[in-house]
């Protein structure tokens, strides 16, 4: 896996996870590479919402193998999306990020 799928999975597992909140997330980069540190995390949501999401997130990201840290060099920004997929795809980046979680709990 890479930065740019492991995040459409970070962010459908936060769809599911949190299915009453509508959020917009952003991971930005210093280099899209895999396994590279992610340099932020950028979660809008409604609402006081945000805190949780925001810690959710960036434990999944850590539960993937990622560490978050900026640099200070130049930051590539995406949005990942959740729309137009499969119900097996949304059910499927849940179960790998819920493993992952596992996983990282059990250490």
């Amino acid at each position: 896996m890479d930065i740019i799928e492991d995040a459409y999975d970070v962010n459908l597992w936060l769809g599911q996870k949190y299915s009453t909140l509508h959020f917009h997330l952003w991971v930005g980069c210093h280099n899209i590479r895999k396994k590279a540190p992610i340099a932020r995390i950028e979660l809008l949501a409604n609402g006081p919402s945000g805190g949780i999401l925001t810690s959710a997130t960036s434990t999944a990201f850590q539960a993937l193998g990622y560490t978050i840290k900026d640099t200070g060099a130049a930051i590539h920004s995406f949005e990942p999306v959740r729309d137009a997929l499969s119900n097996h795809d949304i059910l499927r980046a849940y179960a790998r990020v819920e493993e992952a979680l596992k996983s990282l709990k059990s250490q």
